[in-house]
């Protein structure tokens, strides 16, 4: 998560400093996970209705080998110092402390991403809408339960059900839950803002040589 807490700091400052160049993210494919993160930097979030959304969560995933190794008659040997240097190991049973550790870690790094949606998203963000969706889709098999009641809706909204729960969602979806501003392609849009002589500029990620600062100097000069 840090490539993309740095991206968003830089957006959001670089916002700052040219107030005047308004910043769209566009989404292809996805931006799911740390591509919603960096996303939410932008003023706007355009996304085909196909678009993958989302995924506003953290994940850590492993393997277990320690029956494995123990039917093959080896043990793990791990020396340290420090007691939590050694952390989760997959060939180690867990330790309680050592998962609550994990725990409190993942935590953190979510509520810092959560901040960061609530502050590039603001009130845009539709809670309830959300909420009521989680229960929707969880709750389908029970007949006559289709809508939450205020108590139960409020108890969604505080446990970020259907926002911040990791959940993904088509770019249509996501227009309803404020997660994106419309829908659209970045050809069509500018061109339609712009007119049809706007210069677009695809970068290649792997010219060096393009600095962030050269590309707002051409936007400010070109639209």
């Amino acid at each position: 998560p840090a490539q993309s807490s740095l991206l968003y700091s830089r957006l959001r400052a670089l916002r700052q400093q040219y107030p005047r160049v308004k910043l769209i993210a566009f989404v292809e494919d996805s931006a799911a996970s740390g591509g919603y993160y960096i996303a939410c930097a932008a003023d706007e979030i355009v996304a085909d209705h196909n678009s993958i959304v989302g995924s506003i969560g953290v994940i850590s995933t492993s393997f277990g080998y320690v029956r494995a190794i123990a039917r093959q008659g080896m043990t793990r040997r791990v020396f340290t110092a420090g007691d939590s240097k050694a952390g989760i190991d997959a060939y180690l049973p867990v330790k309680f402390k050592d998962l609550q550790r994990q725990k409190h870690l993942m935590k953190q790094l979510h509520s810092n991403f959560i901040a960061a949606v609530k502050d590039g998203r603001g009130d845009r963000l539709q809670p309830e809408v959300a909420a009521s969706l989680a229960f929707n889709t969880t709750a389908w098999s029970v007949p006559g339960f289709r809508t939450p009641s205020n108590s139960t809706l409020k108890k969604l909204v505080n446990a970020g059900a259907g926002l911040f729960d990791g959940s993904t969602y088509s770019g249509a979806t996501a227009v309803e839950l404020g997660l994106v501003d419309r829908l659209g392609d970045y050809r069509t849009d500018l061109r339609k803002v712009y007119g049809r002589m706007v210069s677009l500029i695809d970068i290649d990620s792997t010219d060096a040589s393009l600095a962030f600062w050269r590309l707002l100097r051409h936007l400010l000069t070109v639209i």
